[in-house]
């Protein structure tokens, strides 16, 4: 029982290990994150990555997971009793 107690007290915690891997991978991502920040402050606003203004002015949704039931629609089933 000891053995446990002693490794347990040596092992790193959970706050000090997302610590510790939260730094790790914004030190790793920062330099991309500067980057891209100075390419976007040198292109005019408005101005998509090819240098081009965006075409498109709206987007249709076609496959939204997650919406509403049968019953909260108010559209039933076909061939659903007159009951439900």
């Amino acid at each position: 029982m000891t053995v446990r107690r002693s490794l347990a007290s040596q092992a790193i915690g959970r706050r000090d290990l997302l610590r510790v891997g939260g730094v790790g991978a914004l030190g790793l991502s920062l330099p991309d994150l500067m980057l891209a920040d100075e390419a976007n402050a040198a292109r005019p606003s408005g101005m998509g990555p090819s240098g081009r203004r965006p075409a498109e002015k709206s987007c249709i949704f076609i496959y939204q997971y997650g919406g509403l039931s049968q019953l909260d629609s108010w559209d039933p089933k076909p061939g659903a009793p007159q009951e439900v």
